[in-house]
C-alpha cells in the first residue's frame, strides 16, 4: 500500500520524534518549551485516526492539528488548555473529543461544523456558556458538562439538548 509522503512525515514526527511542531505554549521561549510525545496514536491504512495527548501538561494546541484530516478521536483531557482553538473545526471526521479536566472557558462558536461528532466530554472545566451551534450536531449522542460553571440560561439549553435525545451529564 502506498502512503502519501506527507502522512509518512506526520507519522514519523509523532511516533519517533518530540511532538513539538504541534504542541507547545507559544509564550515560552523556544529553548524552554515543553517537549512531549503522544500517549497513543492509532494508525489505520496509513492514516492517523486516533490521537491521545492527555495528561501532558499542555497549555496550547498548535494549529497544525488540522493536518490530521482522518482523525476520528482526539483526547486532550487532563492538560492546562484554556481553549480548543478553531483549528479543530477542520477535522470533519472527528467523532469523539475528550477534553475533560482542563481549564477550558469556552468552545469554538462554530463547533456545530463538526458534523460527525458523536461524543463530547468536557467535564471539570470552567465553561459557563455553550455554543448554540451544538444544535446543528445531528450525530451528537453524548455530552458531559458536569463540573462546569453554568448559569440558569445554560441549564435551559441543556434541557433542549436532552429533548433531542442527547445524553447530557451536568
Amino acid at each position: 500500500m502506498d502512503i502519501p509522503l506527507k502522512q509518512i512525515k506526520i507519522i514519523e514526527e509523532i511516533t519517533k520524534m518530540p511532538f513539538t511542531s504541534m504542541l507547545y505554549d507559544p509564550n515560552i521561549p523556544a529553548g524552554k518549551r515543553y517537549h512531549c510525545t503522544p500517549r497513543r496514536v492509532e494508525i489505520r491504512d496509513g492514516r492517523i485516526i486516533s490521537l491521545d495527548i492527555s495528561g501532558l501538561g499542555l497549555n496550547y494546541i498548535q494549529d497544525d492539528i488540522s493536518e490530521f484530516k482522518d482523525l476520528a478521536e482526539l483526547n486532550v483531557g487532563y492538560n492546562n488548555l484554556i481553549e480548543l482553538n478553531d483549528s479543530i473545526l477542520g477535522l470533519s471526521n472527528l467523532r469523539k473529543i475528550q477534553a475533560e479536566s482542563n481549564r477550558l472557558r469556552s468552545l469554538p462558536n462554530e463547533i456545530g461544523l463538526l458534523n460527525s461528532l458523536e461524543s463530547l466530554f468536557l467535564a471539570n472545566n470552567c465553561i459557563s456558556k455553550i455554543p448554540r451551534s451544538l444544535l446543528k450536531l445531528r450525530n451528537l449522542k453524548r455530552i458531559d458538562l458536569s463540573g462546569n460553571i453554568m448559569d440558569c440560561e445554560e441549564y435551559h439549553f441543556i434541557d433542549l439538548l436532552r429533548s433531542m435525545n442527547i445524553s447530557v451529564s451536568r
